[in-house]
């Protein structure tokens, strides 16, 4: 086997490792409507749970964070 196809081979290997399920690409949180700290917050602590589930140095290329907003009355 050649040089560069084993390159590729280990290449594939390492890259099927850190790939991230298609299920978890899709961040999302809710919040109440105009409470800015309250968004910032739940963003903050989902982007904190995907890092601690895939470690800090985890590709957010493909991920999509979707925020709902809550309306209440009163």
């Amino acid at each position: 086997m050649r040089i560069a196809q084993r390159l590729n081979k280990l290449e594939q290997a390492a890259m099927t490792g850190n790939r991230i399920p298609q299920r978890d690409r899709v961040l999302h949180f809710t919040y109440r409507n105009g409470d800015q700290a309250d968004y910032l917050r739940k963003r903050q602590e989902c982007l904190d749970e995907f890092q601690a589930k895939y470690g800090p140095d985890a590709p957010m290329d493909d991920i999509v964070m979707v925020a709902i907003r809550k309306f209440y009355r009163d």
